[in-house]
């Protein structure tokens, strides 16, 4: 009767750390689905890619600062710090071959 009773408690502590640990992994693995990439990467210095076609470089966060250029899709910038609003778009500043400037961010992917 000892060892049945040990046996059968052996078993449902078995059960229940597994029941547990499988909860756990669930949690931790389950990916976020609304996680901003650009936020996600480190703030500065990170390589991202241009995500359409003619996408402006500007001077300054704004559509009627002056257009330092046009960046085809898949162009490789380099993001030099954390996107932010200005009210009606979200900006990101990048690096193009050696000219600074801002891009909306919605338009760029980091890599």
């Amino acid at each position: 009767m000892k060892k049945r009773f040990i046996i059968l408690a052996l078993i449902s502590t078995l059960t229940l750390t597994e029941g547990v640990t499988i909860a756990n992994a669930g949690t931790i693995s389950k990916p976020a689905s609304n996680v901003n990439l650009l936020s996600a990467k480190a703030s500065v210095n990170y390589k991202a890619k241009i995500t359409e076609n003619m996408v402006a470089l500007r001077k300054s966060p704004s559509t009627s600062s002056t257009r330092l250029g046009l960046l085809a899709k898949g162009t490789i910038v380099t993001v030099t710090g954390s996107s932010f609003n200005t009210g009606q778009y979200n900006w990101v500043p990048v690096t193009y071959n050696g000219i600074s400037g801002y891009v909306v961010a919605s338009y760029v992917q980091a890599i």
